[in-house]
This record gives C-alpha cells, sequence and structure tokens, in this order.
C-alpha cells in the first residue's frame, strides 16, 4: 500500500544579552502531523464505542473494500459500520491542532570563573506511521481472521503425506473464519508524546586549567503510547467460567491497541558531576558521575497488567542504570 503522512512545523526565537554577565533565549515552536492515508482508503478501524469495524466509506452501508476478505466480511457483515454512519470522516484519526511548545533559557555569570545556566522547554513526539496506518491495516481481513485444520485422521495410514507444508500451507486443510478474530486498533484521537525538559547548571573554574561542573536535568514525560495493549480483557475474572466469555467486547478475541490516553508517564531526574583539567604540562584528565532516577509505567511492548490501573505498573524505568562513572585521560610519555 502506498502510505502518506504530511509534518508542519514552524519556530521563532530571539536571543537577548540584558547585560554582559545575563544572556536570555526565548522562543516557541509550532507542529501539526497531519492525518496517515493510504491509497484508495485500503484500511479499517475499530470503533470502540459501538463495538464494530468502521469501513472509511461515504455510504451509509458497508461494502466489501478493495483486497478485502469476503468470507470474513460475509460472516461478520452485522459488525461493520462505515465512517459516515458516525459522523466521521474517511480519514476517521483525528489529530490534535494544539501542540505549541514554548522554549527559554538563560546564561549567568555572577563573577569571573562561575557561570550558572537554566532552561526549560516543551517538545512533542513525532508519532510513527505505525500509529496511525499499519495497526488499521492489519485488522482481519487477511491470516488473522481464518483458521486451517488438518483433515488426516488422528493415527493416519502409512504412507504418511501431510496435507499442510510450506510449498502449500493450506493444501487440503479445512480453513474457517475464526470465530473470536484478533483485531489492532488504534486510539482514533491519538496524542503526540509531551515533553517537559528542564536543566540548572553551574560552572566553576579552578586554579588556571581545572574545571568542575554540577548540573540537574529533568523531564516529565505524558501521553506515552501504550504500543499495542490487549485492550480486550475483564476487569474482573469470574471464577470457572471461559475467558473468552468474559471479555468486554465481543465477538472478539484479543484487541492490540495503541492508546495514549491511558496515563502512561515518565519521570526522569539526574544529577550530573563533572571534573575536568585541560591539557597541561603533558597530562589532561576528565570524570563525569550521574546519579539517574526514572519511573515510569510503560514498557516498549503492551501495556499495564491491568487496564484500568496503570500506575500498579509505575516503577524503575527499563534499560536505565541508576549510576554511572566514566574518565579518560591523556599523559604524555616524556620522552
Amino acid at each position: 500500500k502506498d502510505v502518506y503522512n504530511r509534518i508542519w512545523e514552524g519556530y521563532a526565537q530571539d536571543t537577548w544579552q540584558v547585560s554582559p554577565r545575563l544572556t536570555l533565549n526565548y522562543g516557541v515552536r509550532y507542529m501539526y502531523q497531519g492525518v496517515v492515508g493510504v491509497t484508495n482508503n485500503a484500511r479499517s478501524f475499530f470503533d470502540q464505542v459501538n463495538d464494530k469495524i468502521a469501513l472509511p466509506q461515504n455510504s451509509a452501508t458497508p461494502t466489501l473494500p478493495v483486497d478485502g476478505n469476503a468470507a470474513f466480511f460475509q460472516a461478520y457483515l452485522p459488525y461493520f459500520e462505515t465512517t459516515q454512519s458516525i459522523g466521521l470522516s474517511t480519514h476517521y484519526m483525528r489529530p490534535s491542532k494544539d501542540y505549541f511548545q514554548p522554549r527559554i533559557g538563560f546564561a549567568f555569570r555572577p563573577s569571573d570563573g562561575t557561570v550558572i545556566r537554566g532552561g526549560y522547554g516543551v517538545y512533542y513526539n513525532f508519532n510513527i506511521l505505525d500509529f496511525g496506518m499499519w495497526d488499521s491495516l492489519n485488522l482481519p481481513f487477511g491470516s488473522n481472521s481464518e483458521t486451517a485444520s488438518s483433515k488426516l485422521p488422528g493415527v493416519p495410514t502409512a504412507p504418511y503425506v501431510p496435507d499442510i507444508t510450506f510449498a502449500d500451507p493450506f493444501g487440503n486443510a479445512a480453513v474457517s473464519i475464526a470465530a473470536n478474530p484478533t483485531l489492532y486498533s488504534v486510539q482514533p484521537d491519538i496524542k503526540n508524546a509531551r515533553i517537559q525538559q528542564y536543566s540548572l547548571t553551574v560552572e566553576r573554574q579552578f586554579q588556571r586549567n581545572w574545571m568542575g561542573r554540577i548540573s540537574y536535568v529533568g523531564s516529565a514525560t505524558r501521553n506515552l503510547p501504550y504500543f499495542e495493549q490487549d485492550f480486550n480483557q475483564p476487569l474482573v475474572q469470574i471464577p470457572n467460567t471461559p475467558y473468552q466469555a468474559q471479555r468486554p467486547y465481543q465477538p472478539w478475541g484479543t484487541i492490540y491497541k495503541i492508546r495514549s490516553d491511558g496515563g502512561a508517564i515518565q519521570n526522569f531526574n539526574q544529577l550530573q558531576l563533572e571534573a575536568k583539567r585541560r591539557f597541561d604540562n603533558g597530562v589532561s584528565f576528565q570524570a563525569e558521575y550521574s546519579w539517574t532516577r526514572s519511573l515510569d509505567n510503560v514498557e516498549y511492548v503492551g501495556g499495564p497488567q491491568r487496564v484500568a490501573f496503570p500506575n500498579l505498573d509505575y516503577g524503575n524505568s527499563t534499560g536505565i542504570s541508576t549510576n554511572r562513572l566514566v574518565f579518560n585521560y591523556l599523559y604524555e610519555l616524556p620522552f
């Protein structure tokens, strides 16, 4: 499929030297990421409100899409609707237009040899095409909607010849529409993750060639995406009842959803220390230490263990070290 997406960005910034010792930087950036499109609207969406599959069609009655699975379409016809019938455009997705990103920073020199720097800014992530396109194309119009079962008996007679092979994966197998197909869904008004970043640094020169630095760096991120989380989970499981019967959205099985409305957050705080000796008399040295505290409630793939209680997963971020020490040096041999 031919996929396309457009993004517009603009910014304005200025620098003001208030005095020989104080400089301000400030500005604002704006971003708008348009709807991800696909040729011929060959896609579909899961309408969570009506528990139906919405087809991007300008008609009241759904018809089989291009490259659609006719057998699946007929089997689940009562569960199809069109975007027109629910009052939406064929784009279905509804991007936000409120992505203003203010920035401000300063550099202040209270005395010779000492500099204080700080800054604050708001940033928005770019949503990759997977968020708005691939998951809408992967709704059950292909292999996800069918199951294949061998027609051979449990104990086939010799010589044994399989009827399902790599060359002919279906062969003489009985192919049927899945009773509880898997769906892939994306939040129609999914947000771009919003990151607030802030920092404060103090640098001091000691003697002639030594420098020390202490910095605080932090960020607070909101609207992080849950990537392919099973949204069709029962809030409370009932003993001795089939799991499928407890799913809130029927007749579907797992519903892998990409969403930003589930309260996925990250809070990042870091202390940085640095000591540096400039190259002099054949020796230079640099050492940096950082202490990091990063907490979130979202993994790379999936979602919270309980959909309605995302903060139960709030804890240390995966793959981020708490302590980190790095140093390097140069020594010029005296010959």
